[in-house]
């Protein structure tokens, strides 16, 4: 019990900007200061710390050469949109999404006569 006393009549006694001439009104606003200057630093440390803590925090991975089936499921779990493709190939080629099936039939009977 002694200690808490003794630690709480530190702390009110605490001035961290003494002066070289003090009166009373001058003392208690250099303690004023210094609790305001204690309190403040506090909040700004937990502050941070919290910040520190609850902050998210990225994580970066490389996929070379991703097919399309990789890269919209990357778009779709991307909410922050931070995708990023430092390939110096982004193109895709037609052959993966486009497909060409010719078919062939005959428009009519007709014959073409050459000149000789």
């Amino acid at each position: 019990m002694f200690y808490l006393k003794n630690i709480a009549r530190h702390l009110t006694e605490l001035n961290l900007f003494r002066t070289l001439h003090s009166n009373e009104d001058t003392l208690y606003d250099e303690r004023l200061s210094t609790r305001l200057y204690l309190i403040l630093l506090n909040i700004g440390i937990v502050t941070i710390f919290l910040y520190m803590i609850l902050a998210k925090q990225m994580i970066m991975f490389t996929i070379n050469w991703p097919s399309i089936f990789d890269y919209e499921k990357l778009i779709i779990t991307d909410a922050d949109n931070t995708i990023d493709c430092p390939c110096s190939y982004i193109a895709i080629e037609y052959r993966s999404f486009v497909t060409t099936e010719a078919s062939f039939h005959q428009v009519g009977n007709f014959q073409v006569e050459f000149e000789k």
